[in-house]
């Protein structure tokens, strides 16, 4: 059952990602089904022992982390006199912004910061090399990128992060 669960989220990610490259925006509804997807994969994964407070802890660090991101570009666009309007209308889509907060309630603490920063510099290196346009699918960059590492163990992944942290950091 998780098997079709992974492969469902997959396929949602895909049409994400396709709608992005197509139309440069993602309908809303795509964002529900993953998260509801998501929610289902949580509880069908977690065995007898699981820690709530780890978890919940770790996905508010991330979301915290995501609104840091986008208060500091909002306040380093102000002296170029644009608004947090303009700025969601014409740099950074709602559909970027839901897919952060999809990011960061699908992939625990240090690896959802390391997927956000590798995968926002790939984008960003596509952008200016492949795409060459004033914009950039950077959710649906983001989604190709989250499918790939998404057959991995997430949670083995997280735990070589923190391994390292610790020993190396």
């Amino acid at each position: 059952m998780l098997i079709l669960i992974k492969s469902c989220i997959c396929l949602v990610l895909g049409f994400i990602a396709w709608q992005d490259f197509k139309y440069r925006g993602v309908s809303w509804y795509l964002f529900v089904i993953a998260l509801i997807l998501l929610m289902g994969q949580f509880f069908l994964s977690t065995g007898e022992i699981f820690d709530y407070r780890y978890f919940i802890t770790g996905r508010l660090l991330n979301l915290f982390f995501i609104v840091f991101n986008v208060l500091i570009v909002s306040l380093v666009l102000i002296p170029k006199n644009l608004s947090f309007k303009r700025l969601l209308n014409d740099y950074l889509g709602m559909g970027d912004i839901l897919f952060f907060v999809f990011l960061a309630l699908a992939l625990p603490f240090p690896l959802f910061i390391l997927f956000f920063l590798l995968s926002t510099l790939i984008s960003l290196l596509m952008g200016i090399s492949v795409f060459k346009r004033s914009t950039i699918p950077l959710a649906g960059l983001q989604a190709l990128l989250l499918i790939i590492i998404w057959w991995f163990d997430v949670e083995a992944l997280n735990q070589v992060i923190i391994d390292n942290i610790l020993v190396y950091g």
